[in-house]
């Protein structure tokens, strides 16, 4: 910092300080990390209506670090509400095989998912067993079968007295097959359910 003497209109001596160029650029660096800092401070995420609110990360395919964390001690966490009749209130994807569109976990022994309403299942659906037939074969849209693969199927009507489902196996990469315990003496039909 330094100091001008100047002259007044009246002749009086008044002296002025003055910044040389070191301190004004040092000020000006300061003055603008300031306003950096407070754009940059986390805030509530906003988007105008009709504008999607957006976040990603670019920090590579394998990072273990959310693109999103929500946490809220008093309520839900995330709520989501959708008014068209062929959408949802929360939508998840995965483009790897291995991962999970969406994934609910409760290390305390509580529900970890629950749901109010219907539920819409892609590895699922209803097949016919035909009179006199003891086996039915099924095509599994929406993926590959696993080892792992587990069937859940029931008759959705007698097939007949003493019949049953006995067993299910995967028999390729997108089929399975049901096995009755003998053949049906009527037609009938069952419901399955694939689980990973």
């Amino acid at each position: 910092m330094e100091s001008i003497t100047k002259h007044d209109a009246g002749g009086a001596i008044r002296e002025e300080a003055t910044m040389d160029r070191r301190t004004m650029l040092a000020t000006a660096a300061a003055a603008t990390a300031g306003i950096i800092g407070v754009l940059a401070a986390p805030g509530v995420a906003e988007a105008a209506l009709g504008d999607p609110l957006k976040a990603c990360t670019f920090d590579g395919e394998n990072s273990a670090t959310p693109v999103v964390d929500v946490v809220n001690a008093g309520g839900d966490a995330i709520a989501g509400g959708c008014n068209a009749p062929t959408k949802s209130g929360v939508y998840g994807f995965a483009n790897a095989a291995a991962s999970y569109g969406v994934f609910a976990r409760n290390d305390h022994g509580g529900t970890a998912l629950g749901v109010s309403g219907g539920v819409s299942l892609s590895r699922s659906g209803t097949a016919s067993i035909g009179k006199n037939k003891s086996s039915v074969s099924i095509t599994v849209p929406g993926g590959p079968l696993t080892g792992s693969s587990k069937f859940l199927v029931t008759l959705q009507k007698t097939a007949g007295s003493g019949v049953f489902v006995a067993y299910a196996k995967k028999t390729s990469s997108t089929k399975f097959k049901v096995y009755l315990n003998k053949k049906a003496s009527t037609s009938s039909s069952v419901s399955w359910m694939v689980l990973d």
